[in-house]
Formats: C-alpha cells, sequence, structure tokens
C-alpha cells in the first residue's frame, strides 16, 4: 500500500507513517509522475494537505487528469467550527471536483486507515474494470498493451519499448493532449533531453505508421501544447 502524500506537513507526515504503509512525499502536484499515477495495482491512494498546497479544493480535478484512478483523500488541521469554511460546502467542492474524502480536525491515524481501507475496498471494482481496459483501437490503429503490438491497417509495426510507451501512454487517453515533459516523464527521461528525443521518437512513430498505412497520422501536433491521438 503507497500513500502519495503532496504538500504534506512534516507533523502530519509522522502521523501517518504509523500507519505502516508505504509514504511518498510530493511538495507539489507538478511532481506526481505518470508512475505515480498508475493505478492498475489497486493499492495507491494520494494525500491532499488542503492547508498548504494551492487551490485545494480544484487539487482533485488537476490530479484526476493526470490520469489518476485511485482515492483522493484531502487532510486539513483547520477544525469543523472554523469561520475559514463552510463545513458543507467545502466538502461539496472538494469532492465535485475529485476527491472522495476531506478528514478535518481532529483526525486520527485509525480513522486515515479505515478511511483509506474503506475507499479502496470501493474503487477495487472500477480499478479492475480499468486493468481490463489493455487495448486501443481507433479502427486503423490498434495496441494491444500486454503484448507489446501495434497494428496498423491490419499490419504489424514494430515498435522499440519507448516508442511503444509513448504511443501507448496517448492512446490510452485519446485526444488528451501531452506535452513533451509528460512523455518524457513516461519515459524517465532526464530534462535536459527532453524535448529533441521526444521529437525524434515522433517523428519514428510516424514514419513507421506510415510506411504501414500511406498518408495516415494518428498523432496531431497542437504547436505550443503537445501531442495527441485521435480515437
Amino acid at each position: 500500500m503507497m500513500l502519495i502524500c503532496i504538500g504534506l506537513r512534516p507533523d502530519v507526515a509522522d502521523k501517518l507513517s504509523g500507519l505502516q504503509y508505504t509514504l511518498k512525499q510530493l511538495r507539489a502536484i507538478g511532481e506526481l509522475s505518470a508512475n505515480d499515477a498508475r493505478t492498475d495495482d489497486g493499492k495507491r491512494v494520494i494525500v491532499l494537505d488542503t492547508d498548504y498546497i494551492p487551490d485545494p479544493f480544484n487539487a482533485p480535478k488537476t490530479v484526476r487528469e493526470l490520469g489518476f484512478r485511485g482515492p483522493i483523500i484531502g487532510i486539513s488541521d483547520k477544525p469543523r467550527d472554523s469561520i475559514e469554511y463552510d463545513d458543507v460546502a467545502t466538502e461539496i467542492t472538494f469532492m465535485g471536483t475529485g476527491g472522495d474524502r476531506l478528514l478535518r480536525a481532529p483526525f486520527s491515524c485509525m480513522l486515515i486507515r479505515c478511511v483509506v481501507e474503506a475507499l479502496l475496498r470501493r474503487s477495487a471494482i472500477s480499478v479492475a474494470e480499468h486493468v481490463e481496459e489493455k487495448t486501443f483501437d481507433s479502427g486503423h490503429c490498434r495496441l494491444n498493451k500486454p503484448r507489446h503490438t501495434l497494428l496498423v491497417g491490419g499490419k504489424p509495426v514494430r515498435l522499440t519499448a519507448r516508442e511503444f510507451d509513448i504511443l501507448w501512454a496517448m492512446g490510452s487517453r485519446p485526444e488528451v493532449y501531452f506535452s513533451r515533459e509528460k512523455l518524457a516523464d513516461v519515459l524517465e527521461l532526464p530534462t535536459y533531453r527532453d524535448a529533441r528525443v521526444i521529437d525524434s521518437h515522433i517523428k519514428r512513430l510516424r514514419q513507421k505508421i506510415a510506411d504501414a498505412e500511406k498518408d495516415y497520422d494518428p498523432i496531431t501536433t497542437f504547436y505550443g501544447v503537445g501531442y495527441r491521438v485521435m480515437k
């Protein structure tokens, strides 16, 4: 079990360390990697410190846009009777933007454990359904994740592991633009090489696909934004 804690204060992190879960601490949502956002193992929960991250009640939406499908819990040291919060409105806002539960002081490690385990039980079915989604089929282009294969117009196209990972990342979220930085994150590349390496991979992907089916290109470029695959 892994708790991915974003913006968590040291004193709160110390409390969570008593839960005997694996803790990964990030300073901001922008540090969340593609690997962190994986939920196919059904064992990842994101904990947001709503007192210290920017725009905390829209933060769950940002996390969801990065592809995370597991439970998202918000934690605040501000008590329920704090004049800074409308008790119902803030919880509705947090859950309405993709969060699952907002816990406010006073809370205990035991309560957090119970909430984590309850949310994981509820998400087990949706996570299992997501695990089954291992293919992408646009008609012309068919990707098979377990086999690492690509068919274009029914013809097999040989890809390198990195080329497949890039195409799968985009194909698994069709019509969502991926910046060079996000694709570099998929490949775990050092930042100083991001742009040229990603552009090079995209160029080779397009060439291999065009060799299989002339004038067909499933990859769309939005200059200044990134790349996407159309379904």
